[in-house]
């Protein structure tokens, strides 16, 4: 471990008896969640004594996940058409924000279309119908 890398803060608070680790410092961090260059990397934790190494915690992969969900019909003429939703959760979530928190809502509406586009293997036509909350730290986004 080489003190010379540590280029973040991070907070340990003990709740009920269980160690959780906070980044107050980083936009559209929701309780619990560290952004995930925060996660599983060796941070030196200060004591009254000078400090000790810890790790901090990889989340639970159900914590941090982008879930996809589809109603869809089949025409008669082999055309698929439906609605598909799509969730972010936790650091996913987090990330998307952090990402695009410079955008404007009409390159944000692009992206989101596009990425949607990019799982796709045929040509789709793709239009978002919701407005996400951008400004949140709330451990999902939907879209």
């Amino acid at each position: 471990m080489n003190e010379r890398e540590l280029d973040d803060n991070v907070v340990e608070v003990k709740v009920a008896g269980k160690e959780l680790y906070f980044d107050p410092g980083t936009a559209f961090t929701s309780y619990g969640v560290l952004p995930w260059w925060e996660t599983m990397v060796p941070g030196l934790k200060l004591s009254k004594d000078g400090g000790t190494w810890v790790q901090t915690p990889l989340p639970d992969s159900n914590e941090s996940r982008v879930e996809r969900k589809a109603d869809l019909k089949l025409d008669s003429e082999g055309s698929l058409d439906g609605k598909l939703t799509v969730t972010y959760y936790g650091v996913e979530a987090q990330t998307l924000r952090l990402e695009e928190r410079n955008e404007d809502e009409t390159s944000r509406k692009k992206i989101l279309e596009d990425m949607v586009k990019e799982t796709v293997p045929a040509a789709i036509d793709v239009e978002l119908t919701n407005k996400p909350d951008w400004s949140s730290s709330a451990t999902r986004t939907h879209r």
